[in-house]
């Protein structure tokens, strides 16, 4: 780890549409130390880059429509996250 925060570009995230299929535990951030949550997240980046963590999206938002994104996740039955992008 070269204990820098990982960089991960959300449109490629989202572009990709990769499926969830496992999360790692650690410690909960309130216990963890940063060094430690700095390498909790950059686990999680590669595992998102490699194709081994994602989740579905359901609906991207713009900003300017962020009350309905909110009205659209407090609905039920959807299939994905709901994102708003700038």
């Amino acid at each position: 780890m070269s204990g820098e925060d990982p960089q991960v570009d959300a449109q490629q995230l989202h572009l990709s549409r990769r499926q969830a299929h496992r999360l790692h535990a650690g410690p909960l951030p309130c216990q963890a130390q940063p060094e430690q949550i700095r390498a909790i997240y950059a686990d999680l980046a590669g595992q998102v880059m490699a194709g081994k963590l994602s989740a579905p999206v359901d609906t991207v938002y713009p900003i300017e429509k962020i009350k309905d994104a909110l009205a659209h996740a407090d609905k039920g039955g959807r299939n994905g996250k709901i994102l708003v992008s700038p």
